[in-house]
């Protein structure tokens, strides 16, 4: 998260420069999904690792956090494979 954080603030200070790149725009989806897929293993996997316990009840409210880590994780997978990355 750190490393995201000072990334953003590079991105956003040199924004008129790094702009015309490609990169420019790979580097922010990157930080987007992998944002999205820190949050939600704040959200789902710490509580109940620290539980030891499912504390959320119902499933579904684990389907739908899973469900956006699955996404988040397979546009980063897919940008990865696209570019060559």
């Amino acid at each position: 998260m750190i490393m995201n954080g000072l990334l953003i603030t590079v991105l956003i200070k040199g924004h008129r420069t790094y702009k015309k790149s490609s990169f420019y725009i790979i580097v922010w989806q990157h930080i987007t999904c992998d944002q999205l897929t820190q949050l939600i293993q704040f959200i789902v996997a710490v509580p109940i690792t620290y539980a030891g316990a499912p504390i959320y009840g119902q499933t579904w409210w684990l389907y739908g956090f899973s469900l956006f880590d699955t996404i988040a994780y397979n546009a980063k997978r897919k940008e990865f494979n696209t570019y060559g990355v």
